[in-house]
């Protein structure tokens, strides 16, 4: 972890990368409750990207381009990080979405809930900046399992995001990090049924919903019934 976060590090606003630079940056899909805290207020919030540069965040409350937030993961034990906002949008009457990037200093990025939600997600230590195609994708809360290799059900839940190379799965049973498992999807209306070995990188547990988020690394990229999955859900 240590030699990730010094990669990341190249990249973070620190480093006071070039607008054009940040917009080529990763955009990773995810779902992950936070905690917004405004001079005035305190609110609840979902982030439902990341990069390494920032977060895109959906909530009921509203903010103000230039605001500055402390953004924080209740019950992680992780430090909050400050954050400025650059734009806001109106989704409806009662919701709003806000593009925020990180202002922190290294260190408390270092210490916060940030390393750990990009690593889970699928950013490398050899390359930070991952291909499109790698990138994972919402799955729509597609049912899914968790397996052993013998295929006895470990926890049943839902598919947050898949790629090539992984994948998020939410379940109110936990599976502990280093596992060796299976990830498996049942044929379900076009997709295909699918199969894969994988092992638990991470597993995080939301105070609010009671459900723990699944990291998953699959053991062999480009796997040929994930990549059917991916193409269908980008279709």
């Amino acid at each position: 972890m240590k030699k990730l976060w010094a990669t990341l590090q190249t990249y973070l606003p620190g480093h006071k990368p070039k607008l054009n630079e940040r917009r080529r940056m990763v955009r990773l899909a995810c779902r992950v409750m936070v905690e917004v805290r405004t001079q005035k207020r305190t609110f609840s919030a979902g982030i439902t990207d990341i990069s390494v540069a920032g977060v895109r965040l959906e909530s009921k409350e509203g903010l103000s381009a230039k605001e500055i937030v402390a953004v924080m993961v209740p019950g992680s034990g992780k430090g909050a990080v400050k954050c400025r906002v650059v734009w806001t949008r109106r989704l409806s009457v009662e919701r709003m979405s806000a593009g925020l990037i990180f202002e922190d200093t290294d260190e408390a990025k270092a210490n916060s809930w940030v390393k750990e939600t990009l690593a889970a997600h699928g950013f490398s230590q050899n390359n930070v900046r991952e291909r499109r195609q790698h990138l994972r994708i919402k799955a729509n809360n597609l049912p899914a399992y968790i397996t052993n290799r013998s295929d006895d059900v470990l926890c049943e839940g839902a598919l947050i995001n898949i790629g090539r190379g992984g994948a998020q799965l939410s379940s109110t049973t936990e599976v502990r990090i280093g596992t060796k498992c299976r990830v498996r999807l049942d044929q379900y209306g076009a997709l295909p049924s699918m199969a894969v070995d994988a092992i638990v990188r991470s597993c995080r547990r939301d105070t609010r919903s009671q459900k723990y988020y699944h990291g998953l690394r699959f053991e062999v990229e480009d796997d040929p019934s994930v990549l059917r999955i991916v193409a269908i859900l980008k279709a």
